[in-house]
């Protein structure tokens, strides 16, 4: 299972490494746990917005060199980003960079506490046709989407 891990809930995501059980506990657990478990970011954008989240660099790390992170190509999460804000040309959707993620690498699991994207998330217009929407995890009432019944193979990795 890959999950793409929305930076507003970095400090929830990773509140256990300090000790901090929380509903989104089970999702660092998944990733550290499964063999199949990814955190999957990639993208100028997504990119920026982690530069900013220096506090969980260390953590990040960890994970990567435990093979535990999978960063996607990001010229294609770019150019998909792109294109959706030229499909979509409204105010409010301002995540377009996290469903190019989700559409490059094919991951179809999405950790969020932002529920204003969801009518954007789910808006099956926005996915190439076979893609499936993603499901988004917000707390423990989602512990069921970290399974291997949402395992993908990435795609576009580099």
């Amino acid at each position: 299972m890959c999950v793409v891990i929305d930076v507003n809930t970095f400090p929830d995501v990773f509140a256990t490494v300090a000790g901090v059980e929380n509903d989104f506990s089970p999702v660092l657990g998944w990733i550290k746990k499964e063999e199949s478990g990814r955190m999957v970011f990639g993208g100028t954008k997504y990119k920026k917005e982690l530069s900013k989240m220096s506090k969980y660099f260390g953590v990040i790390l960890e994970l990567k060199k435990i093979r535990k992170v999978a960063q996607i190509n990001d010229i294609l999460v770019d150019k998909r980003e792109a294109e959706l804000k030229k499909l979509v040309n409204k105010d409010d959707f301002d995540d377009p960079h996290i469903i190019a993620i989700l559409t490059v690498s094919g991951c179809r699991v999405f950790c969020s506490k932002d529920k204003r994207s969801d009518k954007f998330l789910k808006d099956k217009i926005l996915y190439p046709k076979g893609h499936a929407r993603p499901s988004i995890y917000r707390s423990k009432r989602n512990i069921r989407l970290l399974n291997n019944n949402m395992l993908v193979t990435l795609k576009n990795c580099i």
